[in-house]
């Protein structure tokens, strides 16, 4: 879970930098405050925040399946397992 939050931050690290760098700041803070809905949702055990804005074709990896994750039905079914935690 530590290592999944964390992945989070550093992503919306990037995406910040990214959004920052085209001269846009009302796109950084829309990514940022994306990513904190999101995060916020994980500290309380809820992953539908990341899952409502994940592309419904995502690939996805994580450090306790040992394969890819194809599409939102398998990353959903994944993060069920996380749910209240």
């Amino acid at each position: 879970m530590k290592s999944l939050i964390l992945a989070g931050a550093a992503a919306a690290a990037v995406c910040g930098m990214l959004a920052a760098a085209d001269g846009s700041e009302a796109t950084a803070r829309e990514v940022l405050a994306l990513e904190r809905t999101t995060l916020d949702g994980w500290q309380m055990g809820n992953p539908d925040p990341l899952l409502a804005i994940s592309d419904p074709e995502i690939t996805y990896f994580h450090v306790v399946t040992d394969k890819r994750l194809d599409g939102l039905p398998a990353l959903k079914a994944l993060f069920e397992a996380y749910r209240g935690k």
